[in-house]
């Protein structure tokens, strides 16, 4: 009877073991996929983030762009007026 006590003690002690280590095992699953989660969401954060910067670059060049042909033009006009008062008298 005291060999049956003992063995049930140490299987009981195994089966609790067991269990709490999948539960654990449970655990660090889903902890991990939460950490999967957030991985992807920096990552979608960080590529929104680039592609914002890339377009805010795009649109600043295109600016300049634009007022360097502006300023072209305004500085042909002068000059063409200056020369049609200067060699048309």
């Amino acid at each position: 009877m005291k060999f049956c006590n003992i063995f049930n003690l140490k299987f009981s002690f195994l089966f609790i073991l067991f269990g709490c280590d999948l539960n654990y095992i449970g655990e660090v699953d889903k902890f991990s996929g939460m950490a999967s989660v957030d991985f992807e969401y920096e990552n979608k954060k960080i590529l929104e983030r680039e592609k914002r910067k890339q377009l805010e670059e795009e649109k600043r060049a295109q600016l300049e762009k634009e007022a360097r042909a502006r300023y072209y033009e305004k500085e042909f006009e002068r000059q063409a007026e200056y020369y049609t008062k200067e060699f048309v008298r």
